[in-house]
């Protein structure tokens, strides 16, 4: 599962706690189109707001219309990914498939989850 508790939306403390790294450390958990702060004025010439952050994989499955359940994509490029839209029930595999959560916010600032399954190849 990792540092995140996918079923709770939250760090996963009892894993944190177990290999001596406080939660305090971590940032708040927030979506996607969230307030990530702004850039610095003294590289960029002003204080810029970043209001959405979000990775090529999950990026895509977005913009490539994957938000139902039981659909899917490939992507290949430096490496190959499945990914599959498997609802809002956090499926913890034990096929050796990743599970993800997206938290994603469209235009209306609606925020839908849904979590995924990837597997990366090799």
């Amino acid at each position: 599962m990792g540092s995140l508790d996918l079923k709770t939306g939250e760090w996963y403390e009892e894993f944190l706690t177990f290999l001596g790294i406080d939660t305090i450390i971590f940032p708040e958990i927030i979506t996607d189109a969230g307030d990530y702060g702004v850039t610095q004025k003294d590289i960029f010439g002003a204080e810029i707001p970043i209001t959405g952050v979000i990775a090529d994989q999950h990026a895509a499955l977005f913009a490539q219309g994957y938000r139902t359940e039981g659909t899917g994509k490939i992507t290949n490029g430096t490496g190959s990914f499945l990914d599959i839209n498997v609802g809002n029930e956090c499926v913890i595999s034990d096929q050796g498939l990743n599970n993800e959560l997206e938290l994603l916010t469209n235009l209306t600032q609606q925020t839908m989850s849904f979590n995924t399954l990837e597997k990366r190849g090799k």
